[in-house]
């Protein structure tokens, strides 16, 4: 199966948003528009549920402070491209200072072939190498109950979560649980990029706790000591693990 990312744009003109769809849609640079939004009010909640690979913004026509919304979604592990216009210079030194990835509208494919390419090359690695998944699971997760406390985990530990009421159950490698007072959408956000996928409304599973697939049955089965097989749900959802699973790189 071909590699794919995703990708959403945001941008208040129609013209550059349309056209810009248009470029990103062809099959060089192998990217999947999910989404094209005049306002990040608009685009918020898609990014949410959707989750893209890559976000192409314009931080000055997107109905909002588009830095500021760049820079939070930067900090969750989102790809962010700003698409500028030659007449915002200031702006423009300002991104080429801190290294950040931009566009200048009217977007060509040689620009785009320059700065892009290479970008999404790093966002294949991010998403697909178990050498980096590895790396962003070395991290540590606080998780908080009402009425046990906190306790501190390093993700790499982690082999699935559960919805258990209104709360989310933490199942760990070594077969203990633990509690948490929130849901599973928002663990799931605290969790983006870390190779942790929603497989079914109410399972999230670590994908190198994976024992093996069963691709027709839509079954996945985890490592000792978890030995209860986990039906996928939805087929987008399925197809999306798969598509990592298949293209992981050693």
């Amino acid at each position: 199966m071909k590699k794919n990312l995703t990708a959403i744009i945001i941008d208040s003109n129609n013209n550059h948003r349309e056209h810009l769809c248009l470029l990103l849609k062809q099959e060089l640079f192998g990217l999947t528009v999910t989404g094209c939004f005049e306002h990040i009010d608009l685009a918020r909640p898609v990014i949410n549920t959707l989750q893209p690979d890559i976000i192409f913004i314009d931080p000055l026509q997107c109905g909002g402070d588009g830095f500021k919304f760049a820079k939070t979604k930067t900090e969750k592990g989102f790809e962010v491209v700003f698409v500028t216009t030659p007449e915002n210079q200031k702006i423009n030194n300002k991104l080429i200072n801190h290294k950040h990835e931009f566009l200048q509208k009217p977007v060509d494919a040689v620009q785009t072939i320059k700065r892009i390419v290479p970008l999404i090359e790093t966002a294949l690695r991010k998403k697909y190498s178990i050498a980096n998944l590895t790396l962003q699971q070395n991290r540590l997760l606080t998780l908080k109950n009402n009425e046990h406390g906190e306790k501190k985990i390093i993700l790499n530990t982690l082999a699935y979560m559960e919805s258990a009421n209104s709360q989310v159950r933490f199942n760990f490698a070594d077969g203990s649980n633990f509690l948490v007072s929130k849901t599973l959408k928002v663990c799931e956000e605290e969790v983006y990029g870390c190779g942790i996928y929603r497989v079914q409304k109410s399972f999230l599973v670590n994908i190198l706790y994976i024992e093996r697939l069963k691709r027709a049955e839509g079954i996945i089965y985890l490592k000792a000591p978890y030995t209860k097989p986990i039906f996928a749900g939805k087929e987008e959802l399925w197809q999306e693990l798969i598509n990592v699973w298949d293209n992981l790189i050693y």
